[in-house]
């Protein structure tokens, strides 16, 4: 006896939640409030356009950060999204939340 159930879920295409944390346009990202001087990024090598600078990853553009040649800055929106669209090619969840909000909070 074959369970059609199974494949029919596997023939559906994966449905991804809606990006989280990457600000559609540099308006948005500059309209973001100040923040805490522990949420700078260092980035030295990187350009601020890696998974591991805190800014990038957090979806918001670098300001008051101790950066070197930042692309992140928002005078660079061209090269920032083509890496973002880069990313999301190879990790489609690379920035959306991995935690789900919790039912009814």
């Amino acid at each position: 006896k074959t369970n059609s159930a199974s494949k029919d879920s596997s023939s559906r295409p994966i449905k991804l939640p809606p990006a989280f944390g990457v600000a559609a346009s540099v308006r948005e990202a500059q309209q973001q409030p100040p923040r805490d001087a522990s949420r700078l990024c260092k980035c030295k090598k990187s350009k601020c356009i890696r998974q591991y600078c805190i800014c990038f990853r957090a979806g918001v553009l670098c300001q008051g950060c101790d950066c070197v040649e930042c692309l992140n800055d928002g005078d660079h929106e061209e090269e920032r999204q083509a890496v973002v669209d880069h990313i999301k090619t190879l990790d489609p969840w690379a920035f959306v939340d991995k935690l789900a909000p919790e039912e009814g909070a």
